[in-house]
């Protein structure tokens, strides 16, 4: 349960650089990485959650994102010219902007909080169904 960051300098061989569990014990269904900023599906919360890793030593969450339906599940995450695509389970297709698509959006503000936008929710507006779960995440949603 977690992520495990590897060092593949010997891929015969590859050896752990460090672990991260912290926020996502429950188990990662998936990832996708941008720079050092890992974006994870996590099984216990549902949420995105972003992962710095660029101090590979001491990985650490800065920012989290997620629907206010306590039902939900969180399946995949596909990120494309600073835009993330999320992929609910039943609750369709979520957009977010992580700063490329014009609503102002960032995978974070410096100070650990999410400030990504969202743009678009099964083709309809979110509004205020959008939510940011993480004492260190809040949300801007614009319609």
């Amino acid at each position: 349960n977690g992520i495990v960051i590897l060092d593949l300098a010997d891929p015969l061989h590859p050896t752990i650089i460090s672990e991260y569990t912290e926020t996502v014990s429950g188990g990662v269904h998936n990832v996708f990485i941008v720079g050092d900023l890992v974006y994870a599906t996590h099984g216990g919360t549902r949420d995105m959650h972003i992962i710095d890793v660029s101090d590979l030593d001491n990985p650490r969450e800065v920012g989290r994102w997620g629907l206010d339906n306590p039902n939900r599940v969180l399946h995949d995450i596909f990120i494309k010219d600073g835009v993330a695509y999320l992929s609910y389970w039943d609750d369709g297709l979520v957009i977010l902007d992580l700063g490329g698509a014009g609503k102002g959006g960032t995978p974070t503000d410096g100070d650990g909080r999410t400030t990504s936008s969202p743009v678009m929710r099964s083709s309809r507006p979110i509004g205020t169904r959008s939510r940011c779960s993480s004492p260190l995440a809040t949300s801007t949603s614009s319609t």
